[in-house]
Parts: structure tokens; C-alpha cells; sequence
């Protein structure tokens, strides 16, 4: 393995993405695009986009989303049953760590 594969994999294993090197070579590239023609004009800034490459299908699952902006964290979860989604209320409430430094599981907690 050359030494930008290997580089490539510790971050993958660093970070929990499952996805293998050859999906990450191929989306990378399109999410740093996005990230920086977003981050480029401040005004228009838009959600960052999340790419999801879904091992199999999807059919009868349970997914959740969150969205943590400059100051509002929101969430709710999607139940795709029977080719029908169906959505939870959107929950909202402010950032976790907006007015002082705190440590990941606090973040998550």
C-alpha cells in the first residue's frame, strides 16, 4: 500500500467512515468543492451538504439528521417503511457549547 493510501485508511479508521478508500477518493474531492465554493462567499453560505453512500438498501429504516448551525442545534429522525417516509417533529434547541468550550461528550450528551 503507497504511503496516500495508508494516510487515507488511518484517517477512515480514525473517524469511523464506513465507507472504503475508493468511495472516499471518489466523493472527497466533490465535498471539498462544495465546502470551499460555500465557504468562499460567506452571505451565501449554505448548509454543508452531507454525502451519504448507504451500504445496501434502504428499505424499512430508521435515519436521523442533524443540523448544528452557528447558533441553533436541530434534529429529527426519518422511518422509511414500505417505500413511504414518514418524519418526527423537528426538535430544536441552542448549540451545546455556543457561549463556552466544552469537551465532545458534553457536545453529545
Amino acid at each position: 500500500m503507497n504511503y496516500q493510501n495508508e494516510k487515507l485508511r488511518l484517517f477512515i479508521e480514525k473517524y469511523g467512515i464506513e465507507s472504503d478508500i475508493e468511495t472516499v477518493r471518489k466523493y472527497a474531492p466533490v465535498y471539498k468543492a462544495v465546502i470551499e465554493r460555500d465557504l468562499a462567499s460567506p452571505p451565501q453560505l449554505s448548509m454543508l451538504k452531507t454525502f451519504i453512500d448507504p451500504n445496501g438498501a434502504l428499505e424499512d429504516s430508521d435515519i436521523s439528521a442533524i443540523d448544528a448551525g452557528g447558533t441553533k442545534l436541530r434534529g429529527c429522525s426519518f422511518k422509511l417503511r414500505g417505500g413511504k417516509l414518514s418524519r418526527s417533529e423537528i426538535s430544536e434547541r441552542l448549540l451545546p457549547g455556543k457561549d463556552r468550550k466544552i469537551n465532545s461528550d458534553e457536545f453529545f450528551d
